[in-house]
């Protein structure tokens, strides 16, 4: 990937959007929250006239960037869409509006996990689920908010798809008051065999989508055993939580 120009030192609080989509196109429905945030850091505390002021002074120096020729493919060209869709004082207005309401909780995922479980957590990005790495098996698990039956059928039509050839089978699970089905999968990548599980399901508080994968080289990947990560899910729950300050 080539390696980004340098912004005018007015301009340098959107380096983080440019890195964002540096590899990708920025689409309404994705980027403009994760520009709006910036935006937002950039002009809050100040009063009315001073965020307009300074959004205003903030488009001028951006389409005159944006206007040089090596700068012609970059994804603030985004960012320069929304300043001339709406005028300096409307977008200071919205700002001021849109992130003084208060968060919506997020849907926390909360399980006990074996003491030396490697666990991380994305809340400033609004994700409530957990990512854990425990002796060579990779675990994701997310809040799902979609229909769990009608997940579990696409599961299914995607692993299939993914991998021509494979076993996709679908078992029914319970773990204590954790109900749902476990999705496993076994076949060949890249000429190498494999084995993923995933799980859906209704735990105390909401449903939920769980992932598990081999990622150790010391381990074998088609015979491991997730039992042990099994043991943990009849602590599984779902909670609401406020969300941590972006």
């Amino acid at each position: 990937m080539p390696e980004l120009s340098p912004l005018p030192e007015r301009l340098r609080y959107l380096q983080p959007f440019r890195k964002k989509f540096a590899k990708r196109e920025p689409q309404e429905e994705t980027a403009t929250e994760p520009l709006f945030e910036l935006l937002h850091k950039r002009v809050n505390g100040r009063s009315s006239e001073e965020a307009t002021a300074i959004l205003g002074e903030d488009f001028a120096a951006l389409e005159k960037w944006l206007a040089e020729p090596e700068q012609q493919n970059d994804c603030l060209a985004f960012a320069l869409g929304v300043f001339l869709a709406v005028s300096p004082d409307e977008l200071a207005k919205h700002l001021q509006e849109e992130f003084s309401k208060p968060q919506p909780p997020l849907a926390w995922v909360e399980m006990e996990l074996p003491p030396d479980a490697k666990v991380q957590r994305f809340e400033k990005q609004k994700d409530g689920g957990l990512l854990v790495k425990w002796k060579g098996l990779w675990m994701a698990v997310s809040a799902l908010a979609q229909d769990p039956e009608d997940t579990v059928a696409a599961l299914v039509r995607i692993e299939t798809q993914r991998m021509p050839g494979s076993q996709v089978s679908v078992l029914a699970m319970q773990f204590g008051d954790v109900v749902g089905r476990k999705i496993v999968t076994r076949g060949e990548i890249r000429q190498r065999p494999y084995k993923g599980i995933r799980y859906v399901l209704t735990a105390p508080g909401g449903n939920i989508d769980c992932s598990i994968s081999a990622i150790g080289k010391k381990i074998d990947p088609v015979n491991w055993d997730e039992s042990k990560l099994e043991a943990c899910f009849a602590t599984l729950r779902v909670v609401p939580k406020q969300p941590a300050a972006s």
